[in-house]
């Protein structure tokens, strides 16, 4: 099966791990080049399906799947996009992020819908190993899409004004501190993970991330996996706790990462979006894979 993946697309963490998953179990997955118009990429690719974003629903791309005489299926990964240019598109599936407001969701009116569960990327962060330079007591880890991250280092800050004595590194997107490390590789990341005594986790979806790399960590988000904090006392609290018990943290590391690789890996996501779509094959390609990704 060719699929086509649009540039915008690949800029979703989700969508760029169903992607890579994708290339994993054999299947012909493909990026749509930012040069090339929607029909020659049509024409050149001849693509079983398409994956757009919000972005890319523009008169062109409509124009070419509605006058090219092929049943090319679309996927559709939309926060906010009015019901003309949704049907115009005719999706066979819509995929919506997790943190859609209710009252966004309530208005979609399709009849097969998504949503873009986070999971643990074993392709893109599973090749990581201890490294004693990426050596941390503590990793704090913001969102790498975002720049909104004074409140995080308000936090980190107050914790390093009462003990300067700890190893602290950050990761993220811009971060405007003497503790960020720079522009990192997934491959990077994994080693930082696989090195950091423990993390302080801002980024949700690189929560599930964190423990595929047995990395102990905490996160102000409500999930099922590792220990929250809500506020400042809260972290205080964590790090005090946990930073000096390497048994703990080990035991409820191993327990949260063997409850991940039951369901919450890119290969369940995989099925997932293979059911929604009436493609029960990518179920059993998933399972003979998935192995290989587990070390």
């Amino acid at each position: 099966m060719n699929i086509v993946f649009s540039t915008e697309a690949l800029q979703h963490q989700f969508l760029r791990s169903w992607y890579n998953t994708l290339k994993a179990i054999g299947e012909n997955a493909k990026a749509w080049q930012r040069n090339q118009s929607a029909f020659d990429m049509i024409d050149l690719e001849k693509p079983d399906m398409v994956v757009l974003t919000n972005a890319n629903i523009k008169r062109e791309i409509l124009l070419a799947l509605n006058q090219i005489d092929t049943d090319i299926k679309v996927v559709l990964y939309s926060t906010t996009l009015p019901e003309s240019m949704v049907a115009a598109c005719n999706p066979s599936l819509m995929i919506v992020p997790p943190d859609m407001p209710t009252h966004v969701a309530k208005n979609i009116n399709h009849p097969n819908i998504l949503v873009a569960q986070t999971s643990a990327d074993l392709i893109e962060y599973s090749d990581g190993y201890y490294m004693d330079k990426a050596a941390s007591d503590i990793l704090v880890l913001v969102d790498r899409t975002t720049a909104s991250n004074v409140q995080y280092l308000q936090q980190i800050n107050g914790i390093l004004a009462l003990q300067p004595n700890l190893s602290v590194k950050c990761i993220g997107y811009r971060i405007n501190t003497p503790l960020y490390v720079g522009q990192t590789s997934n491959i990077e990341v994994s080693c930082f993970l696989q090195s950091a005594k423990m993390v302080i986790c801002y980024a949700a979806e690189m929560i599930p991330n964190c423990i595929i790399n047995r990395a102990f960590c905490v996160t102000p988000y409500t999930q099922t996996f590792v220990p929250q904090f809500t506020n400042n006392d809260g972290l205080q609290a964590s790090i005090d706790q946990f930073l000096s018990e390497y048994r703990q943290r080990r035991s409820l590391t191993k327990k949260a990462r063997k409850k991940l690789l039951v369901n919450d890996t890119c290969f369940h996501r995989l099925v997932e979006i293979g059911e929604a779509l009436g493609l029960s094959d990518w179920a059993d390609k998933a399972k003979n894979t998935l192995p290989r990704y587990i070390t």
